[in-house]
């Protein structure tokens, strides 16, 4: 990305945030969802977890609600039905250990997402669409919350970024 190009889109950042009613409520739900599940800053609150904690059908205060839809305007994710978090409350322990994972600071994004203790959990998609989203909410300083892996490579095809280059750089680099 050359330095113009960087200051195109920094200014067009700029411009887009100012007085953007959805990225304020994007703003807002994530400080929520950082309230409701602060195990970035103690993890051991997730072995406290219950199964209805994780998920329970018409719950507005459960983890998964807050991924699909409390954080709606962060990254919307339309899962379609409840068996895939079911599925979960079933392997708690498992996620539980994923979880911890994902806010494990010394551990690098990537590996987080490839991690083989997702697909123990049917329906999470060969994408991992949701991890992705997991991992954005708790990295949001890190991560964009682009969880389709060819929408990312569009956005950074428009941004003149070597998406595939970069990849390769971050995994060498450890990133």
């Amino acid at each position: 990305m050359t330095s113009e190009s960087t200051k195109n889109l920094a200014s067009a950042l700029i411009d887009f945030s100012r007085g953007n009613e959805r990225l304020e409520k994007a703003e807002k739900q994530l400080a929520e969802f950082t309230k409701r599940f602060p195990f970035r800053n103690d993890p051991k609150l997730i072995q406290k977890l219950t199964p209805n904690d994780i998920y329970e059908k018409g719950s507005k205060d459960s983890f998964f609600y807050w991924v699909e839809f409390g954080t709606f305007d962060i990254a919307h994710l339309k899962i379609w039905g409840a068996r895939n978090f079911e599925n979960v409350k079933t392997k708690l322990q498992a996620f539980k250990n994923l979880l911890a994972k994902i806010v494990d600071d010394s551990l690098r994004l990537y590996m987080k997402v490839d991690d083989a203790g997702w697909d123990t959990f049917a329906g999470f998609g060969g994408d991992r669409h949701i991890a992705k989203k997991i991992i954005a909410l708790f990295y949001p300083e890190k991560a964009l919350p682009i969880s389709n892996t060819k929408h990312l490579e569009h956005f950074a095809t428009k941004l003149g970024i070597n998406f595939h280059h970069c990849i390769k750089r971050d995994v060498q680099q450890g990133i």
